[in-house]
């Protein structure tokens, strides 16, 4: 079986309004020039056309649906293909003017914030030494404070601390020690003294 949820639902209403439309039963050809049809004669046959329109209760629905769908021939709505061309040409043109408009509004912006965040600058470049004068120098208590507190941090080897100086006080003599004697019985009897060889 067919899968009818897939189709289109009804459209009536959209179009409902050609029903109630003037030119409804009328000749088509009022309303779409003939092939090779110029000057009087077009012109004659465009304002009979245009004057049904002029009293047609569906004037506008058939304007606005000719320029949505862009219909391209005939008179629709009391507008003739030349004249709704018209209109798409003045659509286009107000478009661009609207984002040229815009584009220097944003460029003006961008301008203004960039002058702003300059003037800030410089306003605060200049408050800064002020600023700097303004704050009270730091006493040699909190100095020295800040000194004790804040960790020592090295930024190399340790340089060595120069030697504190010693007074000078006399200095003792150590003798030097004397070997001691040998009792005679382990020396062998020898009685006579030992001297140290000179190196």
């Amino acid at each position: 079986m067919a899968d009818y949820s897939r189709l289109p639902g009804p459209n009536a209403d959209v179009w409902d309004w050609q029903l109630r439309g003037l030119c409804r039963g009328k000749d088509s050809s009022l309303f779409f020039h003939p092939e090779g049809e110029r000057g009087a004669a077009r012109a004659a046959r465009e304002q009979s056309a245009k004057e049904i329109c002029l009293n047609c209760p569906v004037q506008k629905q058939c304007s606005e649906h000719a320029l949505r769908v862009r219909e391209p021939y005939g008179v629709w709505g009391g507008m003739t293909e030349e004249e709704r061309e018209l209109h798409y040409q003045r659509q286009k043109a107000l478009a661009r003017a609207r984002a040229v408009r815009e584009k220097a509004a944003m460029a003006e912006k961008a301008v203004l914030k960039e002058k702003m965040l300059r003037e800030h600058e410089l306003a605060r470049a200049a408050a800064e030494p002020r600023l700097r004068e303004a704050e009270p120098e730091p006493s040699a208590a909190a100095v020295a404070a800040d000194d004790v507190l804040a960790p020592k941090l090295s930024s190399g080897p340790k340089k060595s601390q120069s030697p504190v100086a010693k007074p000078n006080l006399p200095r003792k003599r150590v003798a030097a020690s004397k070997p001691a004697k040998q009792s005679p019985a382990k020396s062998g009897g020898n009685s006579k003294k030992r001297t140290p060889a000179k190196v």
